[in-house]
């Protein structure tokens, strides 16, 4: 019984996982606009392997900023390998994703920011 389960487990088509989290949208970015070849596997990699330069972090005055540059080159070189276009396309992925991330984050914590100072209004928490 157990070897058939196996069986027809290993014949399974192998499926995309779906994923969450702003990560995923370069996958979106570069298969929408620019016919990416590139699956979510692929592209949570790039972005994962990317984040290993933020340890520069730790350096005191210029590691933050160096570990930055890094990151958003590392990405960019990424994009390009995963979704399998030129650099220009890379590029361009990254800055729409990153704005659309920037978007996403700042509606976030505005409406966090307006419920906060709304409710200290309310209850007269500020004076």
């Amino acid at each position: 019984m157990i070897k058939y389960f196996v069986f027809v487990q290993k014949n399974k088509p192998p499926r995309e996982k779906k994923r969450s989290g702003l990560t995923i949208l370069p996958i979106g970015v570069a298969k929408t606009f620019f016919q990416g070849k590139t699956n979510t596997g692929e592209m949570l990699r790039v972005t994962g392997f990317t984040y290993v330069f933020q340890i520069l972090g730790v350096i005191p005055v210029v590691g933050g900023l160096v570990g930055a540059i890094l990151s958003i080159i590392g990405n960019i070189i990424g994009v390009r390998e995963a979704a399998e276009f030129d650099t220009t396309k890379a590029i361009l992925t990254s800055i729409i994703a990153g704005v659309i991330a920037f978007i996403i984050v700042a509606i976030i914590v505005g409406g966090l920011t307006a419920v906060l100072i709304g409710a200290a209004a309310i209850t007269g928490g500020g004076s």
